[in-house]
């Protein structure tokens, strides 16, 4: 029997925010001259036009791909090819604007030790790599479960420390690194020993922290996933109906180790990550499966 098509929502949050619909970000029309949609800001999101121009192409990618339709398929695929646009656009930045500075190379990992930002659509393609790559979920779940337990009551600034790294690293690589989130494409260093530095010296941490004085990094790389991620995050939530506020990456992963069901529930348009979203300076909270 053929898969019937899961229809989109019109809905444009998830079902804990219906009390308050917030103010529609984009427009959606038809070319006068083909009939084609399109889909346009009704305003600005950014205020550099080359960002504002990289969200709305990550949006339209979306509704090209989806086609109206949530299907699993349809998901993966354009999760992957945002994913790879994002690191082709870095590639091609550092190589036209750094003249080979960037100081990040294998084993360097002193940026993988702090709260990472994901969308739900980035965890659900990692989810998806570790059931194709066929990854010990039995290791990475203890792995996870102490993770988690280590976070409980921290802020982020207390989780940038070599005590907090992510999830996913082990002996200093990502083991996910094919499937890495938009950010960690973005994040591209100038000086690795500054970045050292900054990771193992509690003084240097706190003046980072408290006065911006962080390591020296080419930044329109991460501008731009900051673009391609907000364009993403704009068309699934108001065009699909699908939670995509960013989420803490390691307690997402620890939740769906615990219930794996979690990741159909989001695809279905429901919200069973807010007590993981990212929040900046906010404390990890309780992450019971299910809830």
């Amino acid at each position: 029997m053929k898969k019937k098509r899961q229809k989109a929502r019109p809905s444009t949050t998830s079902p804990a925010e219906d009390r308050v619909a917030p103010k529609k970000r984009l427009e959606l029309y038809r070319e006068p001259s083909s009939g084609v949609p399109r889909l346009r800001f009704v305003e600005s999101v950014f205020t550099e036009a080359y960002q504002n121009s990289l969200a709305l192409a990550s949006a339209h990618t979306a509704l090209e791909i989806l086609e109206g339709v949530r299907e699993e398929a349809r998901l993966l695929t354009l999760g992957q090819k945002l994913l790879g646009a994002m690191s082709e656009l870095a590639s091609r930045w550092i190589e036209l604007g750094t003249a080979g500075r960037i100081a990040c190379s294998d084993g360097c990992a002193y940026c993988c030790h702090q709260v990472v930002g994901a969308t739900p659509l980035e965890v659900f393609v990692i989810w998806k790599h570790l059931e194709q790559t066929g990854q010990d979920l039995t290791r990475l779940r203890e792995r996870a479960r102490e993770l988690v337990e280590r976070a409980q009551g921290l802020s982020a600034r207390e989780r940038y420390s070599p005590h907090h790294p992510c999830v996913f690293l082990e002996d200093s690589r990502c083991s996910i690194y094919e499937a890495r989130p938009l950010t960690c494409r973005g994040v591209n260093a100038l000086e690795r020993d500054v970045c050292r530095d900054m990771l193992e010296d509690e003084a240097r941490r706190r003046a980072f922290w408290e006065k911006g004085e962080g390591s020296p990094g080419y930044v329109e790389p991460l501008r731009g996933a900051h673009a391609l991620s907000a364009g993403l995050q704009l068309a699934l939530s108001e065009l699909y109906g699908l939670d995509m506020h960013p989420v803490d990456l390691t307690l997402a992963i620890g939740r769906l180790l615990e219930d794996p069901e979690q990741i159909s529930r989001w695809q279905r348009g429901e919200s069973p990550f807010v007590e993981v979203r990212s929040g900046g300076g906010d404390k990890a909270g309780p992450s019971e499966p299910g809830s």
